[in-house]
């Protein structure tokens, strides 16, 4: 019986999310698991500026090539960056603008491999996770690690939560200034997901 997925993300996020993913052990060894994001999933960042916070959610995301066996774990995370929504048109357009998206539209995160970190907690059962991978952000890719906590529900899907702190000079993304550089985005922002998703049926 060995632990395998633990859907990341994302985070894509930035991620991951930076996605991140969900373990479940697999008897089969020969079995190969393939899995889909749920609607109700989630990925947001939240950063500062010198006046006030911030959040952006990602209005849209996909997940693909999302497998699992006792061999291999693989997912990809694609947030669209022009999804990205603030609240505000102009704070949408100014990241746009910050994050290349006419170059690069979107956001992405490859899963490589995931890790469970210790035994389920006694309170909700979930287990605490890491998920390494490349995030791609503004046509800078980079590996980086996360940790998550994966639940395993009881209509059978899976939840996986967690964050990923980044800064945007580390993907070359200039934090954005408005009124002529009175007010500016800090370059320390966070990336946080909240994923759902449920094994695909084969035939």
């Amino acid at each position: 019986m060995t632990p395998v997925l633990l859907l990341a993300v994302s985070i894509g996020a930035f991620a991951q999310p930076t996605v991140r993913t969900v373990a479940q052990p697999i008897p089969d060894q020969d079995r190969s698991l393939q899995f889909h994001l749920l609607d109700d999933s989630r990925l947001w960042i939240e950063g500062t500026t010198t006046v006030n916070a911030f959040s952006c959610d990602a209005t849209t995301m996909s997940l693909s090539d999302a497998k699992a066996s006792a061999s291999e774990v693989r997912a990809k995370l694609d947030v669209p960056v022009d999804d990205l929504e603030c609240g505000r048109a102009k704070m949408n357009h100014d990241l746009q603008e910050a994050m290349k998206s006419d170059q690069f539209p979107g956001i992405q995160f490859r899963l490589e491999s995931t890790e469970v970190l210790g035994e389920p907690s006694w309170q909700d059962g979930g287990f605490p996770v890491a998920a390494t991978g490349q995030l791609t952000v503004a046509g800078v890719q980079k590996r980086i690690q996360t940790e998550a906590t994966a639940y395993s529900l009881d209509d059978g899907t899976y939840r996986v939560q967690g964050s990923l702190p980044i800064r945007m000079t580390d993907y070359n993304v200039t934090p954005p200034r408005v009124l002529r550089g009175l007010i500016r985005v800090r370059d320390d922002i966070t990336v946080r997901f909240d994923l759902r998703v449920a094994e695909t049926a084969t035939h």
